[in-house]
């Protein structure tokens, strides 16, 4: 392999990590939104929205959602650590 190959390699690598990055940091969010939805039905058993708010927020699923938006909004910036020469 030559030099230029490997400059390529590493090209397709870094996008490679970036498009598995955006699926995996989209399901988290999507998971753990899902999950806080589902959560609402707390409000038709007769739970009011304070005691709704105390639970959720002791849940993990309420983290999950901007940690997982985190993870997509840094894989579509566009940053690529190695110079193209």
């Amino acid at each position: 392999m030559t030099r230029k190959d490997d400059g390529l390699i590493e090209s397709i690598l870094y996008y490679i990590v970036r498009v598995l990055s955006i699926f995996i940091g989209s399901g988290m969010a999507v998971s753990g939104a899902v999950s806080c939805i589902g959560y609402l039905n707390m409000l038709t058993t007769g739970h009011t929205l304070t005691e709704f708010g105390k639970f959720i927020v002791g849940r993990l699923e309420l983290y999950i959602i901007p940690i997982g938006m985190i993870i997509v909004i840094l894989s579509l910036l566009d940053r690529m650590p190695f110079s193209s020469k």
